[in-house]
């Protein structure tokens, strides 16, 4: 071929091939835009008439002979003769009915999952698969670069017809298209050169300003460069979903894209928090009709933006939609890369910019569907390459009678359980919206019954009895019915429930000697370690109440409280006693260097009980941010309402589990842990100040001391590993907004992940 005739063979890009084109220049070897299809045959297969048949296809259509180069880095394409070329064969019959199965579905992936060199050629793949005598798979792979959804109908018709042609001996005669890619190409050229878009770019520039990424709530944080992996499934709606769909599309004046689209960005919203719902809308691209028989790349990405605000029924945001749908049409010429220029959105590596989420709707007979071969029952097999080209897509597909969805999703952000439940929750809007049109948005019911029923009943918490004994007296049943049990690790030193309840006895019988009256508060000022721990069941036993101060907080702070509390005992050691404001009337315990006095106290005579069911058992105070630091007062009962539920929570905790208690003594939730534990034998391991403060030292420690369960702030979970544990069964996040990325990083298989929030108000935290 002489230099003249190689440049007369030369055909410019559509503008839509040349983003593919970039984009696998960039990613050589990147199978997101294969297009994989496959066909279950059963029945008396023609071979050399499916052989005919392709053979006219890729005659037929001059994209599926293209090859893509550049010279001076400005590519082209390159129409190849039409060549007859024989149809693989891979057979599959000599194996069993199970591992037939197997390899054909690892034979799909493997086509599926094997790059198109662009430049070599050739853009598409055929194999078949026999299986049996009458059963065969034929599988049909393309570059997206010469293809789209609309090509998959075209390929699908004319291969049914040449099939059918073939078979009755005939010389098939299709009529021929009416145009060609190159025409397409050129009318987009000559588009630009003529200032044709601007129009259209000045409608984009404004519908699109101010748009704002989608947060919805994901399994994983988003990775700063995507992969690109992702699955895909296929749902099938009941045919009544899809009649009242249609009824409702009807009654609207709509389409029953704009239905199911409305109904989708009910749920986006929902996940969302946020009214300004964009999704991407691929636009068929042929508004030549003469373009419709055509195999290519005409589809383009548009946006379809809608605002969710206020009170608005789900029948006038189907009339929004269509308003909007109508203005996307009218605007879909241009380039999805152009409009992305002039609108100039934030950009961010791990995003697709203006929207992360597609939606379309095809009819059965304007896909892969659509292929029927006389003589044979035809299924199409949905094959996943493991790629996604976008956070989420959505494909509905319209059949006679049936609709199915078919989810591509990004599994660096989701997991697939995750996906359906967004699914089923599409399922629930779109049967309330089409029973009630004039609900408004805000009012459609997401959950299903059985999805609403578990909830209430995981919010409620279960029925059981509590008991009316004291907080300290269940501890101390346990010491005496186990004394041995270790009750609390602290710094690698160990104190049994004997121990605990032996020293707190002690010390009850000098608080009351130095005649601290019932429901008194007595002030503990110290670290969390073994003796802050005896300190707190001590004030117990002894039935008085205790608050915590720490003696690193400002005196203005530590005078409050205790003048509040009108403590008339500060229990703490004798290196923090310089930390303490002035007394305002209370004595010191220094419970290091006054101990010999402490364990010298008389317990040969039981201590009468003073603790009730409603008597005072601890003061904690607020944070102060509104004002002055409040007491907040809780009972006896209050608190064995919430350690008897959370321990619940989780199965119930026992005498081989090992609590880690992290929080602040100063913190309501460490109350909970610290009773939640003791109440089940269980042994509570104290996180010392020097362990706190490196995630690594956190970490080992959780692991040397085989901690069972964890109760972690999300800056805690965020810092540190969540693996491995191998004993760690249960992990609470708390006293921050806990995002669900942090969640899924946690909540590994064999864990149970509990979020608790609790105002200082309540009883450590609602009970349920």
């Amino acid at each position: 071929m002489s230099a003249s005739d190689a440049d007369e063979s030369r055909m410019h890009l559509s503008f839509g091939q040349e983003q593919l084109w970039f984009l696998d220049q960039m990613n050589p070897g990147e199978t997101t835009y294969n297009v994989p299809t496959a066909y279950r045959l059963r029945g008396p297969l023609d071979l050399p008439a499916l052989e005919g048949a392709l053979n006219l296809l890729v005659a037929r259509h001059d994209q599926l002979r293209v090859t893509l180069h550049a010279v001076d880095g400005v590519p082209h394409q390159v129409v190849a003769p039409a060549e007859d070329t024989p149809l693989p064969v891979t057979d599959l019959s000599g194996l069993t009915p199970e591992e037939r199965e197997q390899a054909l579905d690892k034979a799909l992936k493997a086509e599926a999952d094997t790059p198109f060199d662009l430049a070599a050629g050739p853009v598409r793949r055929f194999r078949l698969f026999q299986l049996a005598d009458e059963e065969h798979v034929l599988s049909l792979n393309y570059h997206h670069i010469v293809t789209d959804g609309w090509s998959g109908g075209v390929i699908s018709r004319d291969i049914t017809e040449a099939y059918r042609q073939l078979r009755a001996g005939l010389t098939p005669e299709l009529p021929a298209p009416a145009a060609t890619y190159a025409d397409h190409v050129e009318r987009q050229r000559e588009q630009r050169a003529s200032g044709q878009w601007e129009s259209e770019l000045d409608f984009w520039q404004e519908r699109l300003a101010g748009l704002e990424a989608l947060e919805l709530p994901a399994d994983r944080v988003r990775p700063a460069e995507p992969t690109r992996n992702g699955e895909t499934f296929t749902v099938s709606f009941p045919a009544d979903l899809l009649g009242q769909a249609r009824s409702l599309a009807q009654e609207q004046g709509a389409s029953l894209y704009m239905v199911v689209a409305a109904a989708l960005k009910v749920v986006l919203a929902r996940y969302s928090g946020q009214d300004d719902i964009a999704i991407g809308v691929p636009m068929l691209g042929r508004t030549d009709p003469e373009l419709e028989d055509v195999v290519g790349l005409f589809i383009n990405m548009t946006v379809l933006r809608s605002d969710l605000s206020g009170q608005l029924t789900f029948a006038e945001l189907i009339e929004r939609i269509a308003d909007n749908n109508l203005d996307v049409y009218d605007n879909q010429d241009v380039p999805f890369d152009h409009v992305v220029d002039r609108v100039q959105p934030v950009r961010d590596a791990g995003r697709n910019p203006l929207f992360q989420i597609a939606v379309q709707l095809l009819g059965e007979t304007t896909t892969g569907d659509a292929l029927q071969l006389e003589g044979l029952e035809t299924e199409s097999i949905l094959v996943s390459g493991g790629r996604s080209r976008f956070d989420l897509s959505f494909s509905f597909i319209e059949g006679p009678d049936r609709l199915r969805l078919i989810v591509e999703y990004a599994t660096d952000l989701y997991d697939r359980r995750r996906v359906e439940a967004m699914v089923q929750h599409f399922r629930t809007v779109l049967g309330a919206a089409a029973a009630d049109p004039d609900t408004p948005v805000s009012k459609l019911p997401l959950l299903s019954d059985e999805e609403r029923r578990e909830l209430l009943e995981a919010g409620r918490g279960a029925d059981f009895d509590y008991p009316a004994e004291p907080v300290h007296a269940t501890i101390a049943r346990i010491a005496r019915e186990h004394p041995e049990l270790v009750a609390a690790v602290c710094r690698g030193k160990e104190m049994t429930y004997a121990e605990l309840i032996g020293r707190s006895g002690k010390l009850a019988r000098h608080i009351r000697s130095r005649g601290v009256k019932q429901e008194q508060v007595v002030a503990i000022a110290m670290d969390r370690d073994l003796d802050a721990l005896v300190a707190i069941v001590g004030v117990m036993i002894s039935g008085a109440a205790y608050t915590i101060i720490d003696p690193s907080h400002p005196n203005a702070r530590l005078d409050h409280m205790l003048r509040d509390t009108a403590a008339p005992l500060v229990i703490t050691r004798d290196a923090n006693v310089g930390d303490l404001p002035p007394s305002s009337g209370w004595e010191v315990l220094r419970i290091d260097t006054e101990w010999e006095t402490v364990e010298a106290e008389d317990d040969d005579v039981p201590l009468e009980e003073w603790a009730e069911p409603a008597s005072l058992v601890y003061v904690l105070y607020t944070s102060g941010s509104t004002g002055k630091p409040k007491g907040v007062m809780i009972e006896q009962r209050g608190l064995r309402m919430f350690i008897e539920a959370y321990r619940r929570t989780f199965g119930e905790w026992g005498h081989t589990d090992r609590l880690l208690q992290l929080p602040a003594l100063t913190f309501d939730m460490s109350q909970g842990e610290i009773f939640a534990g003791l109440i089940s034998g269980s042994a509570m391991v104290l996180v010392a100040p020097e362990d706190a403060s490196s995630p690594e030292s956190l970490g080992a420690l959780m692991r040397d001391q085989r901690v069972t369960y964890a109760g972690l702030s999300p800056a805690i979970l965020s810092l540190v590993e969540a693996e491995p544990y191998p004993d760690l069964k249960y992990i609470m996040g708390g006293a921050e907004a806990l995002p669900a990325e942090l969640v899924n990083k946690w909540n590994l298989p064999g864990r149970q992940f509990v979020n608790l929030y609790g105002p200082t108000e309540a009883s450590v935290a609602p009970p349920a």
